[in-house]
């Protein structure tokens, strides 16, 4: 696990060419929500209040649909991609996503458009929900570039650690 986390603080490239894709996808996919807003502001007699609008479209707790839209692609890189190894923080971060999204999917069972929900609990897990989704696409974007380490090196590895044993256990006697 220790490899993995040198590698999350280590590959700025890569941290950079991940957030360009997270962004651009967020910011293609809420344009119809903003969108919303817009005619939600047409239609509010000459008075234009953006803020309203935005609330109006995502505050009836739509960004779970949107949050769900994106595990399609948050499987294909965890467990799908195969011209990249699969690693564990692919399998782990897959494994959370896809047990979020069963809660995503009982909801959409109860309420299949969301117009219903009233819990402000409820309502406010539904951006927290669409920021962990694309949380767990960034993080995966990231992972999917980094290749697991080599049998030799980690081979290599193991013969210092046991012959630093060796070594100290010769001291002790």
């Amino acid at each position: 696990m220790i490899y993995w986390i040198k590698q999350f603080f280590t590959r700025r490239g890569t941290h950079w060419k991940a957030l360009q894709e997270v962004t651009v996808t967020a910011i293609i996919s809420l344009v119809p929500l903003l969108t919303t807003a817009v005619v939600f502001n047409y239609k509010n007699d000459g008075v234009f209040d953006f803020q309203s609008g935005v609330k109006g479209a995502i505050g009836g707790g739509q960004l779970f649909l949107y949050a769900y839209a994106l595990l399609g692609t948050i499987v294909w890189l965890a467990f799908m991609k195969s011209d990249r190894p699969i690693n564990a923080p692919r399998r782990i971060i897959g494994f959370l996503t896809f047990i979020a999204a069963l809660f995503i999917v009982s909801l959409l069972g109860l309420d299949p458009t969301i117009s219903n929900a009233k819990n402000s609990s409820i309502l406010n897990a539904s951006y927290w929900a669409y920021v962990a989704f694309l949380v767990a696409h960034y993080l995966l974007l990231f992972f999917v570039e980094i290749d697991p380490p080599s049998a030799d090196k980690s081979i290599a590895n193991s013969t210092e650690e046991l012959i630093n044993k060796y070594q100290r256990m010769g001291r002790t006697q």
